[in-house]
């Protein structure tokens, strides 16, 4: 009867053990199926976040445009860039410039590693098709009907607000007639 309990006992342990390691295995096997699941996750955000205008890769890029005018070329390089904060979320982005905020939804239509191709309304343009190029921790966008690029650089939540904030000031000042240039 000892024996026959030791064995119940060896076998109670071994089922113990057991448990502990199908149970860490199958924490394994979660953690390994949401770590599969992160490229689709990100391909279905993959541009979400804060980001700004970078004003010296743009001008680098400008710089190199052969088909630009001399009126697009002073125009463009006159504090042009550098200005454009964009909050971008899955399937909307705000553009914040200077005194001017818009909000649109878009629909990601392809994304890779290296390219992000959605379609987007805006004011302006109306209905755009427009592909992001990720070069390191930017991406670009074609502007000037191709041979410019502009750059967005990640910036923090706090950069963007603050721009947010002062552009809301200066609508609010200017619908007031209280706005002025110095």
């Amino acid at each position: 009867m000892a024996q026959k309990m030791s064995v119940v006992r060896k076998s109670c342990e071994m089922t113990d053990h057991l448990r502990e390691y199908l149970s860490k295995i199958a924490m394994h096997a979660a953690a390994i199926s949401a770590f599969a699941l992160l490229p689709e996750v990100a391909r279905s955000c993959p541009l979400e976040g804060y980001w700004r205008s970078d004003e010296a890769k743009t001008l680098a890029s400008l710089s190199q445009a052969k088909d630009l005018t001399e009126a697009q070329r002073t125009l463009l390089t006159d504090d042009f860039f550098g200005k454009l904060f964009i909050h971008m979320e899955c399937d909307r982005f705000t553009s914040v410039y200077e005194d001017f905020i818009q909000s649109s939804s878009y629909e990601l239509l392809s994304s890779s590693k290296s390219q992000i191709r959605f379609k987007y309304h805006n004011d302006f343009e109306g209905e755009v098709v427009s592909t992001a190029t990720i070069e390191g921790d930017c991406y670009w966008v074609p502007i000037v009907g191709g041979s410019v690029r502009e750059y967005f650089c990640p910036i923090e939540e706090w950069e963007y607000t603050s721009a947010r904030e002062l552009a809301k000031e200066s609508e609010a000042e200017s619908e007031d007639g209280c706005f002025s240039e110095d």
